[in-house]
């Protein structure tokens, strides 16, 4: 687990939480299509369904009030390869489903956001861990 990373802010060593989602969230490219009249885009369904599982997952391991202060969060794939997808696309899903499951008041509260690819050959299924630091 990285440590410190936000320079500028002081923050405790231990996490306020750690959230273990299952897979990856989906691509922005393959999340979103667009609306039937062409107004608007809207989730593919694939992407709807992670993203209730997502929230449910995040219900289970979060039990706290959401947060309300400045965070640091850090985001870890953990993978079997790397693959060519872009990391950055794969935050915005991620973010909307902690927030609706309350995990923060809004990622608005976002100071820091860090990601992290982690490779293990080894590895039978991917999975997102989210750990969140709370900012003095």
């Amino acid at each position: 687990m990285a440590r410190g990373f936000n320079k500028r802010t002081s923050r405790s060593d231990a996490p306020v939480a750690e959230i273990v989602l299952t897979g990856l969230p989906p691509s922005l490219w393959t999340a979103y299509h667009q609306r039937r009249g062409g107004h608007g885009k809207c989730l593919t369904s694939k992407a709807a369904e992670w993203k209730r599982g997502a929230v449910y997952e995040a219900r289970g391991a979060y039990h706290g009030h959401p947060l309300n202060g400045r965070l640091d969060v850090q985001v870890t794939f953990k993978v079997r390869s790397r693959g060519r997808w872009d990391i950055d696309n794969r935050y915005k899903l991620l973010l909307d489903a902690l927030t609706e499951a309350g995990v923060w008041a809004d990622d608005s509260k976002i100071d820091d956001l860090r990601g992290v690819v982690e490779i293990d050959g080894r590895r039978k299924s991917p999975e997102t861990v989210i750990t969140i630091w709370e900012v003095a």
